[in-house]
């Protein structure tokens, strides 16, 4: 994947991503469940998604569209992203419950694809580089992912 916050997303994975379970901040929840969507879709095919997948997505929308000022270039494109992946997951629930094959929406191909992380990731990469303190962050409701 090509972001241009690669350093910074490093830095977030060193600082403040725990080796399992939810990060204690806002920048580490972030990325660390990014990278659970990412993995569920690349790699499993949404055959796992379920209603915490349907908060993570949920949660990086809300919170990225909180932010503000210069640079944030990608944001749209970010959200965009984000709220496809919350729709095919709901397709995949779907699926999921009756037993049936993926069937992947248009967008499906390009969710297959890093580049099409690359815009969230460069938000997530960005907002750290403006705040790199720790903001503590509790999720509001107990996740199993």
């Amino acid at each position: 994947m090509k972001t241009i916050y690669a350093n910074e997303l490093q830095e977030i994975w060193e600082k403040f991503i725990p080796k399992s379970g939810a990060a204690d901040s806002l920048q580490g929840e972030m990325l660390r469940v990014l990278e659970k969507i990412q993995f569920e879709l690349q790699d499993n095919g949404m055959i796992n998604w379920n209603e915490d997948f349907d908060y993570f997505c949920d949660f990086l929308i809300e919170n990225l569209q909180k932010i503000q000022g210069d640079g944030y270039d990608q944001l749209d494109n970010a959200l965009s992203a984000l709220r496809k992946i919350k729709a095919q997951g709901a397709i995949a629930i779907e699926s999921n419950s009756k037993e049936q094959d993926m069937p992947w929406l248009e967008d499906g191909a390009a969710m297959q694809e890093d580049e099409f992380y690359t815009p969230v990731y460069d938000t997530i990469g960005l907002f750290y580089k403006n705040n790199p303190e720790k903001i503590t962050y509790q999720h509001a409701r107990a996740i199993s992912r």
